[in-house]
């Protein structure tokens, strides 16, 4: 089996301005680097054995969070169905399985968030699947793409029996010390960093499903001196370390705004304003909490309205994802990092040998 190496990132001609410093490319001119993904039929049984199984443990493991709430709420619906029939009769019967799925699906779900134990069954029940799929896929020369080839290169059984209840393993390279002082060079205050890991699976989907993509699940307003203001699950809108943060991300991109003279210092004092502020865990706009890219987009707008980064309609709500702040052509790109992977090959990433353990 030959695995390539990912490419590394194609450089954009830079401009001269007028003042004979380069011009950062805007976004459509910018190719991400991302890891290899050609197709081709040459590669052995073996290959297409494990391909297919880690693929299947990434699956199954992504579908034990929706059969939880289904055998919860099948449960609920049985028993109370049961319970209120021996209590009311036809109309009992009819409250009870639906009060019942209901408390079912609740307590399914919060069962398999405590002890994920759905998820290490159905993984190793994927992998089972994708391993017989993998020997007929070969036989009949379905073709493999080469970034799932490489990730599962470093699937075994026994990675799957230590992590497949681990929702925040990821055998995936992070981005390294040296590679994130570079980063960390090319930045200036107001620049907006998005960064992406699959530890995010949540996140990672509800991007996917919005706009296709799922590069990134993160974003960050630089402040400069390695200082960050975002928004996270755990405290809410808090000023970090870049370094810290780049350490456990496998990709990031930094865009600079076009902002006018004086607007980096407005953005930047409407970022600290937001300080000490809830997350916002229902992704709604004006109820003073934040998610990540919320309170990115909200500093920029008061600061710098002129940029406009675009806001989705989802589910009643407007949104604005880390990964549309990327598309905006009133910013360009200023520094990247690490690789940028395929949904499928994150999820992947959390049934393989740990790459940062072999480098």
């Amino acid at each position: 089996m030959k695995i390539q190496a990912a490419p590394q990132p194609t450089a954009p001609v830079l401009r001269k301005l007028p003042s004979g410093k380069p011009e950062l490319p805007r976004p459509d001119e910018y190719q991400l680097n991302t890891s290899e993904r050609t197709y081709s039929k040459n590669y052995d049984n073996e290959t297409y054995r494990r391909t297919y199984a880690c693929a299947g443990a990434a699956i199954g493991g992504f579908l034990s969070h929706f059969a939880a709430l289904g055998a919860g709420a099948f449960g609920g619906v049985t028993l109370g169905g049961a319970v209120g029939a021996a209590l009311g009769g036809g109309l009992g019967a009819t409250l009870g399985s639906v009060i019942g799925g209901l408390g079912g699906a609740v307590a399914g779900a919060k069962i398999q968030g405590t002890t994920l134990w759905g998820r290490a069954l159905l993984s190793k029940a994927g992998a089972a699947v994708g391993n017989l799929a993998g020997r007929l896929a070969g036989i009949v020369g379905i073709p493999l793409r080469s970034d799932l080839v490489e990730t599962a290169s470093r699937f075994h059984i026994k990675t799957l029996n230590a992590h497949g209840a681990e929702m925040d393993y990821t055998g995936h390279a992070c981005i390294q010390k040296d590679a994130a002082q570079a980063f960390m060079a090319k930045l200036q205050p107001g620049d907006v960093i998005l960064t992406g890991d699959e530890r995010s699976t949540p996140f990672m989907t509800v991007t996917q499903l919005v706009s296709g993509r799922s590069d990134f699940t993160h974003a960050i307003l630089y402040q400069g001196g390695g200082k960050t203001i975002e928004a996270k699950m755990e405290d809410g809108v808090r000023e970090g370390e870049l370094e810290s943060v780049l350490l456990g991300k496998q990709h990031a991109v930094a865009i600079r705004p076009d902002y006018a003279e004086g607007q980096v210092s407005k953005v930047l004092e409407a970022g600290r304003e937001l300080l000490g502020k809830n997350y916002d865990f229902k992704f709604k706009q004006g109820n003073d909490t934040y998610y990540c890219s919320e309170a990115v987009n909200t500093a920029v707008k008061k600061g710098a309205p002129q940029i406009g980064f675009r806001e989705r309609h989802f589910l009643g709500r407007e949104i604005v994802i880390p990964n549309d702040m990327l598309y905006n052509q009133n910013s360009r790109v200023a520094a990247e990092a690490g690789i940028g992977r395929s949904y499928l090959d994150c999820l992947m990433g959390k049934y393989i040998e740990s790459e940062n353990d072999l480098m």
